[in-house]
This record gives structure tokens, C-alpha cells and sequence, in this order.
């Protein structure tokens, strides 16, 4: 890992703490259900929350009641339903069953707000939907503007990440990103990985 990525994990006590795993998690959402993935994009979204002084509840998955995570603050409980995929994956899209599903929330746990986070986006059908049912809804972008303003570093990280992705994989180490670098000696091309610095033949 470069300098820069490892400067963002060297975090004072007042930052947001976020780990490589987390990065994982937003620059290769998974197009197909992956509970693993899924778990910890919820744990994410519930310390990023935790992180600005809310009490935090994180809710079995199998019996959430229409909700998987739950925040307080100033004794106000706001009930949170998270769907992480990727948006470019052939699924569901996200409609009407799901929010009343999330409406169930408000009565089972006495919640006064209700949030629908994704890492998608929403159909219009269902932002209307949301609008009259009084249920937040927070897409991709308004994720991102969220997390920028809870961890700037994250953010930074995420992005680095996201520059890198499409960049060969290295062969050695099977998670570094290759640059392309010039022997000064052969007038050659050579892969370099960012990561365990070992090189590639371009050939």
C-alpha cells in the first residue's frame, strides 16, 4: 500500500476509524447477495452514526422487524433499513414492499423517524412513495455527501480506491493495484506494484 492510503490509517483519536475492509466494502459492492459484505456495510453505516454521539442498535437481520439498525439521540429513535448491491447489478429494484416493511419499524420499536439507506439509487415511483409516508430516503449520492461530512478521510480513501480499481491486479501478492514503469537501463516497460513492490513482466 502507497503512502498516501497508509497516511488516511494513521488516524488521530478525533477521526472516524475506517480499515481496509470498510474500503472493500463500498469500492466492490457485491452484485449478487453477500451477507458478509452486507453485515459489515451495516456495521459502517452504525459507527458512522455512533461516531456523532447517537446510541446505535444493530438488529438481527433474520428478525429486524422492518428495520436493521437503530439510533438515539436526544430521545429521539430514528430506524434505519439498509440494501447494499451494487448499481450496476441485475436486482430488484427497491419499491413499495420494502417501505412498508420499514413503516412496521415505527410501531414496533416507537421510532420517530425512518431512514432507507442504499448504496443504489431509488426508482421515482418510490421516492414519491417515501415522501408521503414520511420515510428518508438516502441514496448513493446522498451517502457519500453523508459520509464526507462525518470522515473526510474516509471519503479521501474511497476515492483513491475508486482511481485505482480498474489498474492491473499484481500477480504476486493477488490485492496490490501495477503502475507502469521504465527501465532507464533496458528502455523496457515493466509493471511495479503499489502494494508489495514486486514487478511484472508487460509480456
Amino acid at each position: 500500500m502507497n503512502n498516501f492510503i497508509e497516511s488516511l490509517f494513521n488516524k488521530t483519536k478525533s477521526t472516524f476509524p475506517f480499515d481496509h475492509e470498510d474500503i472493500d466494502v463500498f469500492v466492490n459492492p457485491p452484485r449478487t447477495r453477500d451477507k458478509a459484505k452486507n453485515d459489515r456495510f451495516t456495521e459502517i453505516i452504525a459507527r458512522l452514526y455512533e461516531y456523532q454521539n447517537y446510541k446505535t442498535e444493530i438488529i438481527d437481520g433474520y428478525n429486524d422487524s422492518g428495520a436493521d439498525i437503530l439510533i438515539t439521540k436526544k430521545n429521539i429513535t430514528t430506524a434505519i433499513q439498509i440494501k447494499h448491491s451494487h448499481p450496476l447489478s441485475k436486482t430488484k429494484n427497491i419499491g413499495e414492499d420494502v417501505l412498508n416493511k420499514l413503516l412496521q419499524a415505527k410501531h414496533i420499536h416507537k421510532a420517530e423517524h425512518l431512514q432507507l439507506i442504499t448504496t443504489t439509487y431509488f426508482i421515482q415511483s418510490t421516492i414519491k412513495k417515501a415522501d408521503s409516508l414520511k420515510i428518508e430516503l438516502i441514496g448513493r449520492d446522498k451517502l457519500f455527501n453523508f459520509i464526507s461530512n462525518v470522515s473526510p478521510e474516509f471519503i479521501a480513501a474511497l476515492s483513491y480506491n475508486y482511481s485505482i480499481e480498474n489498474f492491473k491486479t499484481c500477480p504476486h501478492c493477488n490485492s496490490g493495484k501495477m503502475i507502469v514503469e521504465n527501465s532507464s537501463k533496458t528502455k523496457s516497460y515493466y509493471y511495479r506494484c503499489l502494494s508489495c513492490k514486486r514487478t511484472a513482466s508487460m509480456n
